[in-house]
Parts: structure tokens; sequence; C-alpha cells
């Protein structure tokens, strides 16, 4: 139960990241071009996305450091559900 509990939180945790990750990339696209203003996604003090708009008109998105714990809470929520659902099957 423990390996497969191991198994579903990194698939989950690395699927989570990447598709963080992805999101970070396409808002980033979006907001370069529908020109939009500087602005900041997060929750309190932890930062998901931040995007930056120059004076001398550049741009700069970045992924924040609230990416990594997302992908962690994810993988472990995944992790949890698959070693229920093992369970489950298991006692049925």
């Amino acid at each position: 139960m423990l390996k497969r509990f191991l198994i579903s939180w990194i698939v989950g945790t690395v699927s989570i990241a990447i598709i963080g990750y992805g999101l970070v990339f396409v808002v980033g696209l979006v907001a370069a071009i529908a020109e939009w203003d500087s602005f900041v996604v997060g929750l309190g003090p932890i930062t998901f996305i931040e995007h930056t708009k120059h004076d001398s008109g550049g741009r700069a998105i970045g992924a924040g450091e609230g990416i990594l714990p997302l992908a962690l809470l994810g993988g472990l929520l995944n992790g949890l559900v698959a070693a229920y659902f093992r369970s489950r099957a298991r006692g049925s």
C-alpha cells in the first residue's frame, strides 16, 4: 500500500507541476498579446504567478514560490485517493 501511495504521490506531483508551469507560460503569452499591465496572482504572502510590464516596453513573467507547494499538495491528494481506492478494492 505504501508503494502505491508513493508512486501516486510522485506522479501527481510531477503532473501538477507540469500543469502549473504550463499555465504560467500560457498566462504570459496572453498577457503579452493582450498588453496587460503588471499583476501578481497569489494567496497572502505566497505568489503563484507574477507578470511585470516595464517602462521600456519589455515584459517579464515568472512562476512564484507557490507552484511547488501546490504541486506537492496535489500529489499528496492523488496518493491518498489512490491508497483509499486500493484499500476499498481489497476489502470487497
